[in-house]
């Protein structure tokens, strides 16, 4: 069996076992996209690798439909059955990164997690996973009352909502930019680097030679609030923060996930020092009546970065025939 993990960049490949319940992920390798297509990019990696006769499944960027991805965020579009055609597998699956992901988070044993809120979780609860990259993502992970479907939401793109003067004004500022602002325009990491550019505007600061170049702009701003050297950097990771807490209520409200808020993605790990010293939770529990209810839903920062590619494993071992 093969599990792969395909973004615009690169793409994560790895075959599949699972002795004693556990998901071993094998010969794992990184290769960057720049095959003319997806099948050669395969191809180049099975010619190394034992025959595989197995399914497939390959966690994707982006939307799919009836199989198959548009390559909207990929270099190339991707067919399943016609890999399945073309290449030595029994059946070929594809799925949206964030589906795996959800999937990949009932894998992870608990040293993979780094827990903000303990939390009172009730079994087969409803959970929802916030993932922060370049863009904003939300899942949702809903039990029907015999197991978990999972759907990505379009909550990123609803209207971003101040929850104090201060981000009043950023969202007055960026709606002079766009004439709208939505949850994603703010938290993310294009969003910290918005942020960044209000707080420097508003103090009337010149921006930095480093922001001004942009290859650099998330790390170093993370970097100086971090090190605490730089009041524009951490008023903006202070923001920024501020608003995830804010947005991750919001889904923990809509969702009823009284099973847990998990956050990922490349930023959170980055900042999970900050989050643990409780201006996160502070923020995320502060709904008035409704402050109990936020205070035991546990609330989880996923560290491992592999988990959309054990959620393929996973659902690629359940393409196996019994």
């Amino acid at each position: 069996m093969l599990a792969g993990y395909v973004t615009s960049k690169s793409t994560r490949l790895a075959t599949v076992t699972r002795p004693k319940g556990e998901i071993h992920l094998n010969n794992q390798v990184d290769l960057n996209n720049t095959a003319n297509d997806f099948e050669s990019l395969v191809r180049r990696y099975l010619r190394n690798q034992d025959r595989q006769s197995g399914p497939a499944c390959f966690a994707v960027s982006g939307p799919i439909y009836d199989n198959s991805s548009p390559g909207r965020y990929l270099p190339w579009p991707i067919d399943g059955q016609e890999i399945a055609d073309r290449l030595p597998f029994s059946q070929v699956r594809l799925v949206n990164e964030h589906i795996a992901a959800a999937q990949g988070l009932f894998e992870l044993k608990p040293d993979r997690f780094y827990t903000l809120n303990e939390g009172n979780p009730i079994p087969n609860a409803n959970k929802g996973l916030v993932t922060i990259n370049n863009s904003l993502d939300e899942t949702m992970i809903v039990y029907d009352g015999e197991r978990y479907s999972t759907f990505v939401t379009e909550s990123p793109h609803a209207g971003f909502a101040p929850g104090n003067q201060l981000e009043t004004e950023l969202w007055q500022y960026l709606y002079a930019e766009h004439s709208r602002v939505e949850v994603g325009d703010i938290v993310s990491r294009r969003g910290l680097n918005r942020i960044f550019r209000f707080v420097s505007d508003s103090g009337h600061l010149e921006l930095p030679n480093w922001f001004q170049e942009g290859s650099v702009r998330t790390g170093k701003i993370v970097e100086l609030a971090l090190a605490g050297e730089n009041e524009t950097a951490e008023e903006t990771l202070d923001i920024f923060i501020d608003c995830l807490a804010s947005e991750a209520a919001d889904l923990a409200l809509r969702g009823m996930t009284l099973g847990g808020i998990y956050l990922s993605g490349s930023i959170v790990s980055e900042i999970v020092t900050v989050l643990d010293k409780g201006f996160f939770m502070e923020r995320f529990t502060r709904r008035g009546e409704m402050e109990e209810r936020l205070l035991d839903i546990p609330v989880h920062v996923v560290l491992e970065q592999r988990t959309p590619l054990i959620g393929a494993a996973c659902i690629a071992l359940g393409l196996q025939p019994q």
